[in-house]
């Protein structure tokens, strides 16, 4: 599941963008998701290992430019990331619905 260190900047930052682009159906480059992030490319670049490492993320090649690498939410975290969005939109139409 997602673990409360994930809910940090950066790291929820570009959770957030990898599962709004993976339902939007684009692709996110290394790159780009460091700008996501709005944090020192340093920061970024080590929080996207971190993820990586911890199994939210995966890396893979851009086929077209060998320079530049795409970056995504593992299965895992795409649907435990959907799942938790979803409790939240109910959990807060229940709460709006006592007024």
């Amino acid at each position: 599941m997602l673990g409360k260190e994930l809910f940090a900047d950066p790291a929820w930052d570009m959770l957030l963008d990898l599962f709004a682009a993976e339902v939007e159906g684009r692709r996110v480059s290394k790159s780009s998701l460091v700008i996501a992030a709005s944090v020192p490319q340093s920061t970024a670049l080590r929080w996207m290992s971190d993820l990586v490492n911890a199994g939210q993320l995966e890396r893979y090649p851009d086929t077209a430019d060998g320079r530049r690498t795409f970056i995504s939410l593992t299965e895992t975290s795409f649907q435990n990331i959907g799942r938790l969005l979803r409790i939240c939109i109910a959990d807060s139409k229940a709460f709006a619905a006592q007024f």
